[in-house]
């Protein structure tokens, strides 16, 4: 139990403790998780953008 490390000599025991029930993990790790988020996202946006050009020309101004 994390109660027992509460003792300031047991600071380190506390945090290693702590750690994977907070689901803390290394930046290098996190960041390399991230990466593969976003190029699923991307995959997925790429999937679903239309392929064809809109039907109507927008344009800018008056006639």
């Amino acid at each position: 139990m994390s109660a027992d490390y509460a003792r300031p000599r047991q600071v380190a025991a506390l945090e290693r403790a702590a750690l994977p029930l907070a689901g803390a993990e290394p930046l290098d790790q996190l960041t390399t998780r991230a990466t593969g988020q976003l190029g699923r996202v991307n995959q997925l946006l790429a999937q679903l953008a239309p392929t064809t050009p809109p039907a109507v020309r927008l344009q800018k101004g008056y006639r």
